[in-house]
């Protein structure tokens, strides 16, 4: 038997590696619980969280026992996190180290009762002001019209994606897999289909400036099934290869850098979405099924409003001292 000892916060917690079955056990549960969950996305990211932890008890997710998780070691690993990452980053940290307990408690790895205190474990409390920002109505008609400038397939293609993303609100994962067959453009309120997170289907109605821009991009594109956003080669051919979702983050980047404009994200566009539709008066309940959210809390974090008015409020103090 190995001794192995880690160190969190000054103090050692014995981590024995008991046997190799124990061992693999361990890593199975780890695949167990990844395999669970309920989209590809979501198991890359429950992944890069478990092999922060592994890498604060210093290891790696592959190579790390896992069958030695108890609840003394989660609670140091948490108070260790705590000291320098975001408090939604550690409770995320500690979901995931839920849910591998789980599994190994099926495998006989963890006894009920500790199984049990891990599960019990409260989360950091704490906020951080949300990342990202929405874009501005003079900062979205200059990427289009810059766009529209540029006069090429690829371009074409980007302002109907674009739109899609400022206009409907679809996530990038959604836009990547969005398919040619699930836009319906010519119904008295035209509208596309889209499979979000949690593997929840949703309708999203399309705003007039969005239809012209995905009929521009579809008179290049063709009427082939599959993917709406496909590829398109240095020759200005479309192809029948979709983007994935790293390709649209790049493009976003690209672009920014192309024109010299303030970055943004993909996402950034989702942010635009929401916070466009609650300045014009539309209720939150209303904004978080257009959204595809679970709870209206999550709305509430893409509401980039308060930034605006917070500025104009010292914009207003700065007028009264002049």
């Amino acid at each position: 038997m190995e001794n192995n000892l880690i160190t969190l916060d000054n103090n050692e917690y014995d981590i024995t590696l008991l046997n190799t079955e124990h061992n693999n056990l361990g890593k199975k549960s780890v695949s167990e619980y990844l395999m669970s969950l309920p989209s590809e996305t979501s198991r890359k990211t429950m992944a890069s969280y478990l092999r922060l932890a592994a890498t604060r008890l210093g290891s790696d997710i592959q190579v790390f026992n896992w069958g030695c998780l108890r609840e003394n070691v989660i609670l140091a690993l948490r108070s260790s996190l705590a000291q320098d990452h975001a408090p939604a980053s550690v409770n995320t940290v500690l979901a995931a180290l839920k849910g591998v307990s789980r599994r190994l408690w099926v495998n006989n790895l963890l006894s009920t009762r500790e199984y049990e205190l891990i599960i019990r474990i409260k989360g950091v409390r704490g906020k951080r002001i949300p990342k990202g920002r929405a874009l501005t109505d003079d900062e979205l008609n200059s990427l289009f019209e810059k766009l529209y400038n540029k006069g090429t397939a690829k371009s074409i293609r980007d302002i109907a994606m674009f739109s899609v993303m400022a206009e409907c609100g679809l996530r990038r994962a959604e836009v990547t897999s969005l398919e040619y067959a699930n836009i319906h453009l010519d119904e008295d309120m035209p509208y596309l289909t889209v499979i979000g997170k949690g593997n929840k289907e949703r309708v999203c109605y399309i705003p007039d400036t969005t239809i012209q821009r995905l009929k521009e991009w579809f008179e290049i594109r063709g009427d082939f099934e599959g993917n709406c956003f496909t590829q398109v080669d240095k020759y200005e051919h479309v192809l029948q290869k979709p983007l994935d979702n790293h390709r649209l983050y790049a493009i976003t980047k690209e672009w920014c850098s192309t024109f010299k404009i303030d970055d943004f994200s993909p996402h950034d566009m989702r942010r635009t979405y929401a916070s466009h539709l609650l300045s014009i008066g539309v209720d939150i309940s209303t904004v978080k099924d257009m959204m595809g959210h679970s709870n209206i809390a999550t709305t509430q974090r893409y509401d980039k409003r308060g930034d605006e008015r917070m500025r104009n409020a010292v914009a207003m103090m700065n007028a009264r001292t002049k």
